[in-house]
């Protein structure tokens, strides 16, 4: 059974029908299903086998794990992204990531600063909504944060307005991350834009080690902690 992007489309309940549907095929009937989706996060759940595919060649085929891990490398780490201004609807014309490192490479408990252009079509547009989600090299959404124009009024000027939000202590575990920018209308629940974008890399620097070591896929939150013993 050959499925082809088919939960990009339709609501929760459609997905969660699609997403039954394909387990009762091949775990009740035993048929193989070929899943073809760039939603890693649906890829590590559906599938135990992964084929990455560039410009029709195979490049890798392994266990999920392993094949996302690839793709995830394999993508160009950009702390910048850019588009041409839409004349009509609101859009994000720029996301730019300011790592503690510089580049793309952040500190584990240092600041991260987000700064976002978005150009507006008119004057006094109330209502929106700028939120991101950072998520892992498999996916998975792992932060989440927002800005929302009832709370606090953004993007009521026509033209080029600017947003920036910081994160004071960034206590991601290491490992590759990437945003994904949401920005839309609360009133009306228009959606202009879902941008991914921004990879960066957490890395444990200055910080002091464990016995151990820092290893591989222990976590992806790090935070303080007293211990205590009596």
């Amino acid at each position: 059974l050959l499925i082809d992007e088919v939960l990009a489309v339709g609501d929760i309940e459609f997905q969660k029908k699609c997403i039954g549907k394909m387990e009762e095929v091949s775990k009740e009937q035993g048929r193989t299903i070929v899943f073809v989706s760039h939603d890693l996060s649906a890829i590590t759940t559906l599938t135990s086998k992964c084929i990455f595919l560039e410009e029709g060649a195979v490049k890798a085929f392994d266990n999920t794990a392993n094949v996302i891990s690839q793709y995830i490398s394999s993508q160009k780490k950009n702390a910048v992204y850019t588009r041409d201004i839409a004349e009509s609807t609101p859009a994000v014309t720029r996301v730019e990531l300011i790592t503690s490192e510089g580049d793309t490479m952040q500190a584990h408990g240092q600041p991260l600063r987000i700064d976002f252009e978005i150009n507006m079509p008119e004057e006094n547009r109330m209502n929106m909504g700028l939120s991101i989600q950072v998520f892992n090299q498999l996916g998975k959404p792992v932060l989440y944060n927002w800005l929302f124009d009832i709370n606090q009024p953004f993007c009521r000027k026509k033209g080029i307005n600017k947003v920036t939000v910081t994160f004071p202590k960034l206590r991601l575990y290491k490992g590759t991350y990437f945003i994904r920018v949401h920005l839309a209308e609360t009133k009306t629940k228009t959606k202009y834009q879902e941008i991914d974008c921004c990879y960066f890399d957490m890395e444990m620097l200055n910080m002091p080690e464990p016995e151990w070591g820092w290893q591989d896929d222990v976590c992806q939150y790090l935070e303080e902690a007293n211990w205590s013993i009596k």
